[in-house]
């Protein structure tokens, strides 16, 4: 059985942020193709949420690479849902807070 996918606020306003700078600094079929891959790559989650890499900064998450990104996420294997707290550029490092 699959599990839901979810995302918080903090995360879709995450995803707006980095589309507004790729459309900006590259062109806005960028930022489209972007936020298209990065829903598609998200949804595998749906039939595989523990398979992505644990950070020990961020005790109880989980994260995926997508491009120059790490999207942060939890399990809830007892509601069957995936939710994704935070897309971080992995350059910056951990995000200082995740919920």
């Amino acid at each position: 059985m699959s599990y839901r996918v979810d995302a918080l606020p903090q995360f879709e306003a995450d995803i707006r942020r980095a589309s507004r700078w790729l459309a900006a600094e590259i062109g806005p079929m960028t930022a489209e193709n972007f936020e298209r891959a990065l829903k598609t790559r998200l949804k595998r989650l749906e039939d595989f949420p523990h398979t992505g890499r644990h950070d020990p900064m961020v005790p109880g998450h989980l994260f995926v690479r997508f491009r120059q990104y790490h999207a942060f996420y939890r399990v809830e294997d007892e509601s069957r849902r995936v939710v994704f707290v935070r897309l971080w550029p992995a350059a910056r490092g951990t995000p200082p807070i995740l919920e």
